[in-house]
């Protein structure tokens, strides 16, 4: 269960930096006690927040709120919202937050049936829409599999604000990919409205000397139908997009462009994550193409996130590096918050935490009630 949270609110005057919250904690991080799973009271802690109640039943890898690039949490209304698994069902459900009890309750909209699976939601406040891309989740791994009852799907849904409850679009949920994958993270291009997801796969040879690769799928119609997936096409070299085995990919929509940035635990020693952007009303074309440089060595915690802007180009993402599992001295940085702006060039990285923290899976959220000071 979840024990301890940390929250952490920074303004930095550089023009790369954002006000951001980092919330993270040892173990799993998902803002506002995301290991939560079905409705019961509350306890106060005594540093802070709420501890809540556990989940039974859960079948998939680790645990069902937990993977590193996935979000579960979006703010409609003036609620937060959830996707969690209730264990009554075995099903995943939209949870609501009660502001008074500080629980969370179940609002009777069934998001994914499988037992075994995760996603990572996002929610859309001008078209009212919510998307959530789920899929059957493996440990560390990725492949192609056969039967289209474990492929990812996407679940779209409207939200009628008379009734505050989510209604599921007909037609959905459709196809995404044919894949069973550790992570899928998905992104919305806010000028040609067009989605975007990525997750680490393989095909369908057998499991000796497997070529794990980064992938993308996009859809034009709003999720109804999605395309071929590709790997992109990088300005520089192909090898970076060979990944290994546990090897993560998020993604995010950003100045008219889709970012994509992953770790790859077979290049080089591990030193960089890599990050490319690309024209988001399309899938084809070069990629623009860059390594970050992470001298303690890029681990696959990796959650971005960007202003959905038409035209300011920051990305910002929390990232892991392998200092805890290398060895390396206490003071060396475990987690840190890395910037880049895609219109200039300009980067920023900047520590969080040590290896002495011993902190692990860094989520951001960024503040944009302030954009005036921001």
């Amino acid at each position: 269960m979840l024990q301890t949270q940390q929250a952490v609110r920074a303004t930095r005057n550089s023009s790369v930096a954002r006000r951001f919250i980092l919330s993270m904690c040892t173990g799993l991080i998902l803002m506002l006690s995301l290991w939560l799973m079905v409705s019961a009271d509350s306890t106060p802690l005594s540093v802070v927040g709420y501890l809540d109640f556990s989940y039974q039943g859960w079948d998939g890898p680790g645990s069902p709120t937990g993977e590193k690039q996935e979000s579960k949490l979006w703010w409609n209304d003036g609620f937060w919202w959830a996707s969690m698994f209730n264990s009554s069902s075995s099903t995943f459900h939209i949870y609501r937050l009660n502001w008074g009890t500080h629980t969370w309750e179940d609002w009777g909209v069934e998001l994914d049936d499988r037992i075994d699976s995760k996603a990572d939601v996002l929610w859309d406040d001008t078209a009212k829409k919510l998307y959530v891309a789920s899929h059957v989740a493996v440990q560390s791994d990725g492949e192609v599999v056969a039967t289209d009852v474990n492929w990812a799907r996407l679940y779209r849904f409207s939200y009628d604000a008379g009734a505050q409850t989510y209604m599921l679009d007909d037609g959905f949920p459709v196809k995404m990919n044919q894949d069973k994958s550790e992570s899928l993270v998905l992104a919305k291009d806010p000028t040609s409205g067009r989605l975007w997801i990525t997750w680490v796969s393989r095909g369908l040879t057998p499991k000796i000397n497997p070529d794990y690769r980064v992938f993308l799928n996009s859809s034009t119609d709003d999720g109804a139908s999605w395309g071929t997936p590709i790997v992109p096409t990088l300005n520089v070299t192909a090898t970076a997009v060979h990944v290994g085995r546990g090897d993560s990919s998020a993604i995010v929509a950003v100045a008219n462009k889709v970012a994509i940035m992953w770790n790859n635990s077979i290049s080089n020693t591990n030193q960089t994550l890599h990050f490319a952007y690309h024209d988001a009303s399309t899938d084809v074309g070069n990629w623009t193409h860059q390594q970050v440089a992470v001298p303690e060595g890029a681990d696959d915690h990796i959650s971005v996130k960007s202003l959905q802007s038409t035209t300011d180009g920051k990305v910002f993402a929390g990232i892991k590096t392998t200092a805890v599992t290398s060895g390396s001295p206490p003071e060396q940085t475990l987690i840190a918050l890395f910037g880049i702006d895609i219109n200039t060039g300009q980067k920023i990285m900047r520590r969080y935490s040590t290896n002495y923290d011993k902190d692990t899976r860094p989520m951001v959220m960024i503040d944009l009630g302030d954009k005036a000071n921001t």
